[in-house]
């Protein structure tokens, strides 16, 4: 007996049919006969009668096709697909959701000591659907609904109402029905299915956004007003932003450098409106800059690498850029999607891949989610494919190895 192997490689979730063939002792086919199908290890993927492979966790899986006392096994690789991707802006952070809901943290390790270049999985057993990766912890959403956070809680940031460090998830008080999170520097936010913004943690600049601003307190999760219901959150270090479901864009906190896209003073603590009367499709915040991608096309930044400056400005090049992702530390880092595939640039620093100018992405055409730190990048295919490319540092990359690449990698599948 043979089985016929799958020809193409196997994601989790995604099923595939194998077949066997029967052969006689004088090499004839054996149609008639009845296979039993089964599988060694149902952790990883599950069998039924037909044949029908169902892989359900990245590693190894050996199926086994039975006809009486003839048995022939397969042994196929599973590898990961991933649902969403994070990473942090000011450092080498990077978290993603596998297929089976599973989260995944690699580089610097939220909640951990130890740097990984291969992805590993978040303590807790816990499913979710939606990740934010800040510089020291982490937030993300279950099936429930329920926002959990893990890392360092020195402000709050862990919603738990403590300052007790967590190496495992811990459910944020208050906050129910979550429908977005996203992650600041000591501070995190998260809006519901009603379009209720709530933030929680530090609250220097006002980045809580209920109009207060104290640097001492544990802030627990605190309802923001003003804002529309959100299509996404964007959190800088020091800076809130959102972007409503009509288009209009919101940012509150430090205003330093004109951060928030409005005439105002140092900081703001409640809601402001980008731009006046612009509308945008796309959002996002870093340490000194914010950016959107505007309705009418083309990438809008304001800040200290937008021109310095509290008025939205075009960002040459960008015309036909959907979505976008910003990361300034050292730098600006911006990188966005557009019909050719990625293209990056930064207005400061060094990066391995390319000068401080456009730079188009090489393989990345299929994209369709990009993520940006601050020496690095992230997208995902519409196949769950996460590729990483740029400063590989604490292994923020996760192929592997700790090499700077100025192409895309591909992300380890997770050790098992």
């Amino acid at each position: 007996m043979v089985i016929t192997e799958p020809a193409t490689a196997l994601g989790q979730l995604r099923s595939t049919r194998l077949t066997a063939t029967v052969l006689s002792t004088t090499g004839e086919s054996l149609t008639s006969e009845t296979l039993r199908w089964s599988s060694l290890d149902a952790r990883f993927a599950s069998v039924d009668s037909l044949g029908v492979v169902m892989p359900l966790k990245p590693g190894r899986a050996r199926i086994v096709a039975t006809v009486g006392s003839v048995a022939d096994t397969v042994d196929l690789t599973i590898h990961v697909r991933w649902l969403d991707l994070a990473l942090s802006s000011s450092w080498s952070v990077a978290c993603g959701i596998a297929a089976d809901s599973t989260a995944y943290c690699w580089g610097a390790r939220v909640g951990a000591t130890d740097s990984t270049s291969i992805p590993l999985e978040v303590p807790g057993g816990h499913h979710f659907r939606a990740i934010a990766a800040a510089a020291n912890a982490a937030c993300a959403i279950d099936g429930a609904s329920r926002v959990f956070c893990w890392g360092a809680n020195g402000w709050g940031q862990l919603g738990d109402g403590s300052r007790d460090n967590s190496s495992v998830p811990v459910l944020v008080n208050g906050v129910a029905d979550a429908e977005l999170i996203a992650t600041g520097d000591g501070y995190a936010c998260a809006s519901t299915t009603s379009g209720t913004i709530y933030c929680w943690g530090h609250d220097d600049f006002g980045q809580i956004g209920d109009g207060t601003s104290n640097s001492d307190d544990v802030r627990p999760p605190t309802r923001v007003d003003g804002v529309p219901r959100p299509s996404k959150l964007a959190l800088g270090t020091m800076h809130a932003c959102a972007l409503g479901v009509d288009g209009s864009a919101y940012c509150w906190g430090l205003s330093q450098w004109g951060t928030l896209g409005a005439a105002t003073t140092q900081y703001a603590s409640t809601p402001l409106r980008v731009g006046g009367t612009m509308s945008f499709r796309d959002i996002a915040a870093s340490t000194y800059v914010s950016c959107g991608a505007a309705s009418t096309g083309g990438v809008y930044c304001w800040g200290l690498y937008g021109g310095n400056t509290s008025t939205p400005q075009l960002q040459p090049g960008t015309e036909s850029l959907t979505a976008i992702a910003v990361s300034s530390v050292s730098g600006a880092h911006l990188c966005g999607l557009g019909p050719t595939g990625a293209s990056c640039w930064i207005s400061a620093g060094s990066l391995t891949y390319g000068p401080p100018t456009s730079t188009s992405i090489a393989g990345s055409q299929s994209y369709v989610r990009i993520r940006a730190a601050e020496v690095a990048a992230c997208a995902l295919t519409p196949d769950g494919e996460a590729f990483c490319w740029g400063e590989n540092l604490a292994g923020v990359l996760g192929n592997g190895t700790f090499v700077n690449s100025a192409t895309p990698t591909l992300v380890a599948d997770p050790l098992t």
